[in-house]
């Protein structure tokens, strides 16, 4: 039930945001766990996998609603435990928070000794479902992350390097951390890949909350470019 209601609900959002065929050629099966579970009982952990500038948080928030999970996404909480441990923590904590944005803002991994303790400390505050997104992004990871947190659906997301590209190119955030909402600019139509742009109303205002919009640190050329070749 839980392949179906995914696949389904995929399906219905590659509908409206990319136009792909029938065979899907950019989105692919990498684990799948049968269960005979009731969906609406069963507590899931399902992993979405793919390059930077995929839409693994996009898809995410528009699949969790339909069982009721939590979204998980890597690089946010890193961002939120960073802003923490400098205005709260002690001196190896502000010390680990600056690591934090250094690697945020050159694109480069979180150690393993951090991250892992913050995502397994986050997971075990989560009562219900939940979806990864961009975690793990090592063996080392993902063998704790299964020791722990058992998978049952794995989704690997794929797009050419040049429309990742311009797709994080044309991402916008707003200023307000208590809104946290996101746009794009970009606008791609090439062949079988048809994606309308999540402009706001409003260029460089919230359509929420109407603050400011402004382009992540880790959204330039150079550090995409990074990020994608560490993936």
């Amino acid at each position: 039930k839980l392949l179906t209601l995914i696949m389904a609900t995929c399906q219905r959002i590659f509908s409206r945001r990319l136009i792909h065929g029938s065979n899907y050629q950019y989105l692919n099966i990498v684990h799948y766990k049968y269960s005979t579970s009731s969906s609406k009982s069963k507590r899931y952990s399902l992993l979405f996998l793919g390059a930077p500038g995929v839409g693994k948080g996009t898809f995410g928030k528009l699949i969790a609603p339909n069982f009721n999970a939590q979204l998980m996404t890597s690089s946010d909480l890193l961002r939120d435990v960073a802003d923490d441990l400098l205005k709260n923590g002690n001196i190896d904590g502000k010390l680990n928070g600056e690591y934090i944005k250094e690697c945020i803002r050159t694109g480069k991994l979180v150690s393993d000794d951090i991250v892992i303790p913050i995502v397994i400390d986050f997971l075990r505050n989560v009562q219900g479902s939940f979806i990864f997104d961009g975690f793990p992004r090592t063996l080392n990871q993902a063998q704790r992350l299964q020791s722990e947190y058992p998978l049952d659906l794995g989704i690997y997301f794929k797009l050419p390097h040049h429309i990742l590209v311009n797709k994080m190119l044309g991402r916008r955030v707003c200023i307000n951390k208590e809104c946290n909402s996101s746009y794009n600019i970009c606008q791609v139509n090439e062949g079988d890949i048809i994606m309308p742009s999540m402009k706001p109303k409003i260029n460089g205002k919230c359509d929420i909350c109407s603050s400011e919009l402004e382009i992540r640190i880790d959204d330039t050329l150079e550090v995409i470019e990074e990020r994608l070749r560490i993936f």
